[in-house]
């Protein structure tokens, strides 16, 4: 559900299905990106009035809500990638299948409202505990803190100067669909204790 700024008059509804990306107009699913990746799970965030279509097979691409199809403005040079959040005045992807660890970050807007980004071997990303044995599963914003979830680990990004060097959070989940933000916090599945488990700072509780 993409919400545009303003007056909202580029508000869209947004579905994949199969290969295939629709978009709702007058009653009827009109196509805006094809080729995809058949089984591939698509996500989305938005930022600067673009959403940002991921899958981790597929060009990340954005769209205004208006234009005839997605495209590649403010996402050019940006990864693929299967997971999208947006904190503190830059947007974030996380993971593929080449660097399953690795968190990704755009630049801050320029005075045009542009981002760029840098995925060369010195450029705008950290890799989140490469070591432990797991992948990422999931991304999340919550309050100051980028939330980044493994099946049995729980990382807790700052920003650009640091992350949990260390697991110090030994609950996880396996799907970035389990992350739900509600008023008292975030909630999500650990398969490990087949448990919800809610976070709202400090350790989360069951």
């Amino acid at each position: 559900n993409f919400r545009d700024s303003g007056t909202g008059t580029n508000n869209q509804l947004i579905a994949v299905n199969g290969t295939v990306l629709y978009n709702l107009a007058n009653g009827a699913w009109i196509s805006k990106r094809t080729g995809l990746t058949s089984g591939a799970k698509s996500r989305f965030t938005t930022f600067l009035d673009y959403v940002f279509h991921v899958n981790g097979s597929d060009t990340t691409n954005t769209w205004d809500g208006s234009s005839s199809s997605f495209g590649t403005t403010n996402a050019s040079s940006a990864p693929i990638a299967k997971f999208a959040d947006t904190f503190k005045s830059r947007v974030y992807l996380a993971a593929n299948n080449t660097n399953p660890d690795r968190l990704w970050y755009s630049t801050v807007p320029d005075s045009s409202n542009l981002i760029t980004w840098d995925t060369g071997a010195s450029g705008q990303w950290i890799d989140i505990a490469p070591q432990d044995g797991e992948n990422l599963t999931g991304i999340k914003r919550f309050g100051r803190e980028l939330l980044v979830y493994k099946a049995n680990n729980m990382y807790r990004y700052l920003g650009i100067a640091g992350t949990d060097p260390d697991p110090l959070i030994r609950v996880g989940t396996q799907s970035q669909e389990s992350v739900i933000e509600a008023k008292d916090g975030v909630h999500f599945h650990h398969p490990g204790s087949n448990s919800i488990q809610r976070y709202s700072g400090g350790y989360p509780q069951e």
